[in-house]
């Protein structure tokens, strides 16, 4: 008989994350005995599916991927930046 697992130690048994097995939730996939499955069930789903990515089940990942490789920083973009300019130590000597 087949060992059962649950969502965690199936996302271990793929060498993935819980994050991915549960995308693939999302995605259609069902758990054969409520939360838990086989691996053989959940690999046999994934030859099913062979086009299965994970920002598929969760669109918003790809805005945030694109955010991020655009280099921008996370400071809001109405910030207004620091002009730079004499201290006022280097003010003062100048007006001695």
């Amino acid at each position: 008989m087949s060992v059962l697992l649950k969502k965690g130690e199936l996302a271990a048994a793929m060498g993935r994350e819980a994050t991915y097995v549960s995308g693939m939730i999302r995605a259609g996939y069902k758990m054969l005995y409520g939360t838990q499955t086989t691996l053989k069930h959940a690999l046999a789903w994934r030859a099913e599916n062979p086009n299965f990515r994970l920002v598929d089940a969760y669109p918003s990942m790809v805005s945030k991927r694109k955010f991020k490789t655009l280099g921008r920083s996370c400071k809001s973009p109405s910030r207004k930046p620091q002009v730079a300019g004499k201290s006022r130590e280097s003010a003062h000597s100048n007006a001695q």
